[in-house]
């Protein structure tokens, strides 16, 4: 079972704190914490319970974060460079996979524009290596609820690790996707029918990145027990269709008794892939 780790920095760390409250993104425990910087891990196991242990040094966080599998780390724009480098050193270290959200701070001006070094959606990543699995994704940029939109692009990702499937998605899956390119955009869709539930996907998808750039997709299909192998079968053939001829497309299914609807999760990867009017908001829509 993969070590899952959500660490925060500068007011990302806020964030990290009320999503462990929340509970939104599955069960943990606050493992350490100090003013700039929290880390909580998350576990498959339901009303586990969970407690904040004693603050850890500066030198001691990084260990932490390498002990994980995965490792979300969410920062403000102050942060973002130490951010940045710590992403790239455990990954490279530790071969820890590295998911990086950029979110507004607070008190900031979601209108002013962001010194060049920090400007994310303009750079061309390039302290990401291409040995490494790291990808920067694109975060929510309205200050409302952003925790729980957090938490749910999380548990997305967390529960294709964590709960069984009828055909399983792993950490090697995961990797393989983000090696593909240094952008990331989760995206996630449902309805009554595979047809339904592929456009409700591809709808958000299309507004917020360029689908024929995305060079991988990790693809989640979680339906009702009317759900067959072909009807998810059809859905990855059509999201391949939509993407990049040469784009590595893994996909997986699930079968749950309690579901009415056809609930499909994907993460695309590639490079230069937001639209031009996501890297100036960084808006994300679940």
């Amino acid at each position: 079972m993969p070590g899952i780790i959500v660490a925060g920095f500068g007011y990302g760390a806020d964030l990290v704190r009320r999503v462990a409250r929340s509970s939104a993104c599955g069960c943990g425990d606050v493992i350490c914490t100090n003013n700039s910087s929290c880390a909580v891990s998350i576990y498959s196991e339901r009303g586990a319970q969970r407690h904040e242990s004693k603050t850890l040094s500066s030198g001691e966080f990084p260990e932490i974060l390498g002990s994980g599998a995965v490792v979300f780390m969410i920062s403000d724009t102050n942060e973002w460079k130490r951010t940045s480098r710590l992403a790239a050193r455990i990954a490279e270290a530790h071969d820890v996979a590295v998911m990086v959200f950029l979110v507004a701070d607070a008190e900031g001006d979601d209108q002013q524009p962001l010194p060049e070094d920090r400007r994310l959606r303009h750079s061309n990543h390039e302290w990401i290596s291409k040995r490494s699995s790291v990808v920067v994704v694109d975060a929510p940029s309205d200050l409302d609820n952003v925790e729980l939109r957090l938490a749910k692009m999380i548990a997305c990702i967390s529960n294709m690790l964590l709960e069984p499937s009828i055909i399983n998605l792993d950490l090697a899956d995961l990797r393989t996707v983000m090696r593909c390119g240094t952008e990331a955009c989760i995206i996630s869709g449902a309805g009554r029918s595979p047809e339904s539930a592929l456009r409700d996907a591809l709808d958000k998808s299309l507004s917020l990145i360029d689908t024929s750039r995305a060079k991988g997709c990790l693809l989640h299909i979680t339906g009702g027990d009317t759900l067959t192998l072909r009807d998810a079968n059809h859905i990855a053939k059509s999201m391949t269709g939509a993407l990049d001829p040469r784009a590595n497309v893994i996909w997986g299914m699930r079968v749950r008794d309690d579901l009415e609807m056809i609930e499909i999760t994907a993460v695309l990867t590639g490079k230069n892939i937001m639209r031009s009017s996501t890297r100036t908001t960084m808006s994300w829509t679940i």
